[in-house]
């Protein structure tokens, strides 16, 4: 079963490839006529993850650097609140891709935002802020720190990850303290991979045009916590935001974002904190009359900027061919 499923994804990573480097991807890409946006998904840019493999959302600089150089060649790229003006007012969405970021890693203002800025390339950061300007990481980076340093085992890391991200947030960090603490030493030598901003780097990248936006206070499973904590986790990182830069901070990312991390409990706790959208990370193309508070996100299935062009292009040429079906009589 492995072996197919290795052989499987080899194939299609082949014929990616020849897509790409044929020129053929970048010609359909350019010619496909469609009414959707695609909003992608990063979180960290630095060259030494400390990630588990199977979970690395981390790019390298470089690849960082390509995946942006893949977009701009083929789509508008446009701010999220751009995103959300064409939305309400009914514009042409015009196969625009918006940038974001989930958690809020330091390396977005110290990697990531240099090679953005080169690009002249608006973005948006969801931020957890109860981890802003603390030295405190997210309870699960402190997990897989644990395991890069060899404190826990693989597999038992896997188990905790599971729990921690179907658990309440009052329950997460007593997971991982039960797990192990990390040395001062260890710490450090995984502060680029997963340290988080200061406020004062938040002020200075607000100052520069990024959007910031909320990703609740602790990084909850919003299903899991009740509607008073639903609420709570909302108005705490957004008036907080608000209050250290002075912006609206009206955006909202899930954080997990799948289809277990939000329902219509929480969807109307968005919509009481006075949100202007919701982001999932579910996959799929934002339409027009798209639920605001449902939006899609894309992730990257393959770091190589070569991969993703191929991903990308396929998800708007899938959605394209759908359309086009259902219009013939």
């Amino acid at each position: 079963m492995m072996d197919a499923a290795r052989w499987k994804a080899g194939v299609k990573r082949f014929l990616f490839w020849l897509f790409y480097y044929s020129g053929l991807e970048l010609l359909v890409a350019r010619c496909i006529k469609i009414d959707a946006a695609a909003v992608i998904m990063y979180h960290g840019v630095c060259n030494d993850s400390r990630l588990p493999p199977e979970v690395d959302f981390h790019l390298t600089a470089d690849a960082f650097d390509r995946h942006l150089r893949m977009l701009k060649r083929r789509y508008p790229v446009i701010s999220l609140r751009q995103l959300l003006e064409r939305l309400e007012r009914g514009e042409p969405l015009q196969k625009a891709v918006v940038i974001t970021f989930d958690d809020g890693y330091r390396n977005n203002a110290t990697v990531a935002h240099p090679i953005l800025e080169r690009h002249s390339l608006p973005y948006t950061i969801f931020i957890s802020t109860a981890y802003v300007g603390n030295g405190h990481w997210l309870p699960l980076n402190q997990l897989y720190a644990l395991w890069h340093f060899g404190r826990i085992t693989h597999g038992r890391m896997k188990e905790l990850r599971q729990e921690i991200r179907r658990r309440p947030a009052s329950a997460a960090g007593h997971l991982v303290q039960d797990a192990g603490m990390l040395k001062p030493a260890e710490k450090a030598l995984a502060e680029n991979s997963f340290g988080m901003l200061s406020w004062d780097e938040v002020r200075r990248l607000a100052a520069q045009g990024v959007e910031f936006g909320s990703h609740t206070h602790t990084h909850c499973n919003m299903a899991a916590e009740t509607p008073v904590e639903q609420l709570a986790e909302l108005q705490s990182a957004r008036n907080l935001i608000r209050a250290e830069t002075g912006a609206d901070a009206a955006t909202f990312a899930y954080p997990f974002g799948r289809s277990d991390n939000w329902n219509q409990e929480t969807r109307a706790s968005v919509i009481a904190a006075g949100h202007r959208c919701a982001i999932l990370a579910n996959g799929g193309l934002v339409k027009p009359r798209q639920d605001v508070f449902a939006l899609p996100r894309v992730g990257y299935a393959s770091k190589e900027a070569w991969a993703f062009a191929c991903q990308l292009t396929l998800l708007f040429l899938k959605d394209y061919l759908k359309r086009k079906d259902r219009l013939k009589p």
